[in-house]
């Protein structure tokens, strides 16, 4: 069974299971829908037209059907930062190279809303290029409590997390290497930043306990 996604720009058709909703076939979609409450029907940010019945519903809390052409409707003006004030210090290499492409090294910082990530070469310090984008994890919720609640209601929510979160990093190292024009191959070591949340989504280690009251 199908339901057709589409937006101004794209448009893709997505298998669902029976008992679904819509919110849960976008996830599988390009076109995910911001969801801050993680799916519960209370930020009202998922917002969608079922486009046969010209009315609007939250993906959230609408059943998938089959046949159904379903347009996104909720706006993402998330503008993400990507440059800071930077403070001098001392360079202590990694790696030595004597051709171009030698020492590169990527540093992400991974933010609950927000990813920035960094090529350097590792022998300079060079800033070779940036990029940024949206966490893709804040279509299970806005904040760590919600995606960690998101763990807890679906078996398999710790390596959907997990899962989002690897796809975009190798997304990011794509992007600077194509910047900077070097190869995948050229980067020596990556260093990551991130909340305990962050990280140990990324282990794919659930933070239940991290969400416990004391």
């Amino acid at each position: 069974m199908k339901i057709l996604i589409r937006s101004a720009q794209t448009k893709q058709e997505v298998a669902f299971q029976p008992g679904e909703t819509v919110f849960d076939a976008m996830l599988r979609s390009d076109l995910a829908p911001n969801s801050y409450c993680g799916g519960k029907g209370t930020c009202g940010k998922c917002k969608v037209r079922w486009v046969q019945k010209g009315e609007e519903y939250l993906a959230c809390q609408l059943p998938a059907e089959e046949g159904m052409v379903i347009e996104t409707v909720a706006k993402d003006d998330m503008q993400v930062l990507a440059q800071s004030m930077e403070k001098a210090f001392v360079l202590n290499p990694v790696v030595e190279g004597d051709r171009k492409g030698v020492g590169v090294g990527v540093a992400v910082d991974i933010g609950t809303t927000t990813m920035v990530g960094y090529l350097l070469d590792l022998t300079t310090g060079q800033e070779l290029a940036v990029t940024s984008m949206a966490n893709p994890q804040r279509v299970y919720g806005a904040d760590v409590i919600s995606r960690i609640a998101y763990t807890q209601a679906n078996p398999d929510g710790v390596e959907k997390l997990r899962e989002v979160l690897v796809k975009v990093l190798n997304s990011m190292i794509v992007d600077l290497c194509q910047k900077s024009r070097r190869f995948r191959g050229d980067v020596h070591a990556m260093t990551i930043a991130g909340n305990t949340v962050m990280l140990h989504t990324l282990l794919g280690v659930s933070a239940v306990s991290i969400a416990n009251a004391p």
